[in-house]
């Protein structure tokens, strides 16, 4: 399967209209069946207002992520894919949310 940029921002735009998701996508893990997953959004921990969505790799889409963060009544969402190592996903991540805020 293959999913555009264009894809994963339509599909974030639905889904954020959905409570459930929205409480899920910010949570710090998850557990099922007496398992604890903790999130690998490291957004959520690291910067200021980040509440969601989605971490993913891939050995051929590299290192990716759906992020969004609210400040201000203003939420932005960025969608990044491609990046070499989980450290330059959230550098990469960050750069494009600050960048949204501050225009």
């Amino acid at each position: 399967a293959h999913s555009t940029i264009a894809d994963l921002v339509r599909l974030t735009l639905v889904l954020r209209h959905d409570p459930v998701f929205l409480a899920t996508v910010k949570r710090p893990s998850a557990s099922l069946h007496g398992h604890v997953f903790p999130n690998t959004n490291h957004l959520l921990a690291t910067y200021r207002g980040a509440d969601g969505v989605k971490t993913g790799h891939t050995t051929r889409a590299g290192y990716c992520v759906v992020a969004t963060a609210t400040r201000n009544g203003r939420t932005v969402l960025v969608v990044l894919l491609g990046a070499p190592t989980d450290a330059l996903r959230v550098a990469g991540a960050t750069a494009l949310l600050n960048w949204a805020f501050a225009h």
